[in-house]
């Protein structure tokens, strides 16, 4: 829920590209499930295990994380960084 009038967040597009064989990646996938409610989340997850050129330009980052359509992290999902992205993602959308 939002902080004003008890209105619900403005969704926020989060997208996490995965490897299959990524254990990083599942901690990230459990982390954005955990918090995609509160935080209103559209998450989205891509598995790049199969596609050469993502696993080429990605690969050695997974998990990544883009928020809003922009890439803003790879590796552990830190809750203090997803709360920052997401606000500034809500922050460039208009109303």
């Amino acid at each position: 829920m939002g902080r004003l009038l008890g209105r619900p967040w403005p969704p926020v597009d989060v997208l996490l590209l995965k490897t299959r064989t990524c254990p990083l990646c599942d901690d990230a996938l459990l982390s954005l499930r955990r918090q995609g409610p509160a935080l209103s989340l559209l998450l989205r997850v891509e598995d790049i295990t199969d596609s050469p050129a993502l696993m080429d330009a990605y690969g050695h980052q997974v998990p990544v994380v883009f928020v809003g359509g922009i890439k803003r992290f790879f590796g552990r999902v830190e809750r203090g960084l997803l709360l920052r992205e997401v606000e500034a993602a809500r922050e460039r959308t208009p109303n």
